[in-house]
């Protein structure tokens, strides 16, 4: 949110002090790495490689290439284990997690995460854009 607080679904949603990890982190890490892996010619398609391919061919620096393999990890892990207990549950899983079942070190991954997807989208905007939406 604005400021800095991992933002969870309010009192009116269904899905009430849960982060939205698909719309909020996953899409737009997928999305502009695949815009940034075309502008270069980069074929790979899984967002891993691509990623890492990035970094090879200096469009992502080594560090910030590092931060996203690892936000797209932590994302995943995250998202998988809260399906898990949803089911586990009887409920239908989604891509929603409970903010209260994260430790102190998941929020802190989770944090990093989301500011390095914040970069990368805001760099993604400046390259191809020339500007920021």
């Amino acid at each position: 949110d604005l400021f800095g607080r991992l933002a969870t679904e309010g009192v009116e949603s269904i899905h009430r002090g849960r982060i939205e990890l698909k719309m909020h982190a996953r899409m737009p890490l997928v999305g502009c790495v695949r815009l940034l892996a075309l502008a270069e010619g980069i074929e790979e398609t899984p967002t891993l490689a691509r990623i890492r391919r990035l970094g090879e061919a200096g469009v992502l620096a080594t560090g910030d290439a590092e931060g996203l393999v690892d936000a797209h990890g932590h994302i995943a892990q995250l998202i998988l284990r809260q399906q898990v207990a949803d089911i586990e549950a009887g409920r239908l899983p989604g891509v929603h997690v409970e903010a209260e079942g994260l430790t102190a070190g998941e929020r802190g991954r989770l944090h990093e995460a989301l500011r390095a997807i914040d970069r990368l989208r805001k760099r993604t905007q400046i390259d191809l854009l020339g500007r920021q939406i």
